[in-house]
């Protein structure tokens, strides 16, 4: 890590507690990947309980939740090639598309686009409250880099680690819809591409 810390002195005394709270919360990551918020009433209690800021305490779990955005950025580097991918699927007015995919020396760039009839003023309204996911199974790490969109179109890139195979059979990739950042509420069944 290559950050200042905040303050130059620690409190050695400490030091086993501390670590007893990364144990906790390596325990609780063990226990749910997807534990959701704590309801605010406890929050509340346990703000009076142990004589915390319900602001701290709220803070801490939702940084907990987002433990994604933690997570060190890889970019791409060292272009090789670009791959064709060419899958899609129409789902009702939607066209999904993945044309192709640029391949570097640590990483995969994938590009998803979704199209729809540019005079349907709803769709688009409808899609900007939608997240999208690309998940190529557990064997990789899928991250959204950038998107970018209009009406009739959205594009969106996600970076992939490790490097996906210049040949893509024998993977699939699943797109995954939500209604919130945080994938508690999904907006859709997950669709495979074909």
């Amino acid at each position: 890590m290559n950050r200042p810390r905040p303050v130059r002195f620690y409190e050695e005394r400490l030091k086993a507690i501390d670590e007893d709270i990364c144990i906790m919360i390596s325990t609780r990551k063990q226990l749910s990947s997807n534990p959701g918020f704590p309801p605010l009433e406890y929050i509340a209690d346990w703000s009076k309980k142990y004589g915390l800021y319900e602001s701290l305490l709220f803070t801490f779990f939702k940084d907990l939740l987002e433990e994604e955005r933690f997570r060190p950025i890889i970019e791409p580097e060292g272009f090789r090639t670009h791959v064709p991918v060419f899958k899609s699927y129409n789902e009702g007015e939607l066209l999904y598309t993945i044309p192709f995919l640029r391949q570097y020396s640590n990483a995969s760039v994938v590009h998803l686009n979704i199209d729809w009839n540019p005079q349907n003023s709803e769709m688009t309204s409808k899609l900007q409250k939608v997240f999208y996911e690309l998940d190529f199974g557990n064997s990789y790490e899928c991250r959204k880099e950038s998107g970018s969109g209009n009406r009739g179109h959205q594009h969106i890139k996600f970076v992939i680690t490790p490097v996906l195979p210049d040949n893509l059979e024998g993977i699939d990739i699943k797109l995954c819809k939500y209604f919130d950042p945080y994938k508690m509420k999904k907006a859709d069944h997950d669709k495979t591409f074909v």
